[in-house]
């Protein structure tokens, strides 16, 4: 809230400016605490990898797991983006045997 709205506009204002601010420092809390969760199974899952290696008894040909190939949630976007493109053939294939039917229907009246 800007100084000039503070002493010459309606004084209720400041409480729903207080509000709004408040809700935006929760929300970047959250998603602050999100990245640094996801950070978490990023390393954890980093150090399980490698843990074959660094077993003190390991035999000589114990190699690290591969390392993830798209990060976490990745899949999710694809799935729907996979989605749309299924439901997108889905409709050309209706059109195309619609198509089909019609001419086929068209020849048998025209004989």
């Amino acid at each position: 809230m800007d100084y000039d709205l503070y002493w010459n506009s309606d004084p209720t204002l400041v409480k729903a400016y207080l509000e709004s601010y408040k809700l935006k420092t929760k929300r970047e809390q959250e998603v602050l605490e999100w990245k640094m969760w996801k950070q978490g199974m990023y390393i954890y899952e980093a150090l399980c990898d490698v843990s074959p290696v660094l077993h003190a008894f390991a035999k000589k040909g114990t190699k690290p797991l591969p390392y993830s190939k798209k990060p976490y949630g990745f899949e999710e976007e694809q799935t729907e983006i996979d989605q749309e493109q299924k439901l997108k053939n889905e409709r050309l294939r209706a059109i195309a045997t619609f198509n089909y039917l019609y001419r086929t229907t068209k020849k048998r009246f025209e004989k």
